[in-house]
């Protein structure tokens, strides 16, 4: 009879426990992807933000030169890695 009762004790928990496991595989799954996303978007900004101080930097000095020739090209194309 304690047999019996601890065998179907244990046929109700497995159900359960394949519940909780998919549901905590789901969710987690689901946090993994929402990461990566925020990670790419957070790449994307720093990236973008970089040419954006690229650009800024090559600006300010070609403007703070007297002489906006040659040397100007020579300077921007450093900055922004164009050879």
């Amino acid at each position: 009879m304690l047999e019996e009762l601890n065998i179907i004790n244990l046929l109700v928990q497995i159900p359960l426990v394949a519940a909780f496991m998919w549901y905590s595989l789901h969710i987690s799954k689901n946090f993994q992807a929402f990461i990566e996303r925020r990670d790419a978007a957070w790449q994307a900004t720093v990236k973008d933000l970089g040419n954006q101080v690229k650009r800024n930097t090559a600006a300010i000095l070609i403007a703070s030169k007297k002489d906006s020739g040659e040397f100007s090209r020579q300077v921007l194309a450093e900055i922004t890695g164009d050879r």
